[in-house]
């Protein structure tokens, strides 16, 4: 399900997020926009897919990205924004954090890179995936 309004984000504790993701993709550091990187293929996208929206609530899309409130647009603009077929998963974790979630699919329709970033107070979670000596 695609976002299609004006929502605030849920509040929300993400740790049981960051340890099934943990569990079971392996993570490294993209330096470039400051998030933990995976890939997965096909064969895993829908249950992936369930798991994000599980704990992260519906996606928005390239349709749907100017209904999104103004954090989670800020949060895309610095991603470089939203591409037709991409998505963007985000929950707060407080008035100052949120996390998020870049779905972006590869050109060779086999790959989707799943980018995992965090507003300063949802930093510490990031640790989960990637340690800070990672990075």
């Amino acid at each position: 399900m695609v976002q299609d309004s004006i929502v605030p984000l849920p509040v929300h504790d993400c740790t049981a997020l960051f340890k099934t993701l943990q569990a079971v993709l392996s993570w490294q550091w993209d330096g470039r926009f400051q998030t933990a990187l995976a890939q997965i293929g096909m064969a895993e996208k829908d249950a992936m897919r369930v798991t994000l929206e599980n704990h992260l609530g519906p996606a928005w899309d390239s349709a749907t990205i100017d209904t999104a409130p103004e954090s989670v647009r800020r949060a895309i603009g610095r991603l470089g924004g939203i591409m037709p077929g991409q998505l963007f998963y985000a929950v707060e974790l407080s008035q100052d954090g949120m996390v998020f979630c870049a779905w972006w699919p590869w050109g060779n329709g086999r790959t989707i890179s799943i980018r995992v970033g965090a507003s300063p107070e949802g930093s510490a979670l990031l640790a989960t995936l990637v340690p800070a000596d990672a990075r």
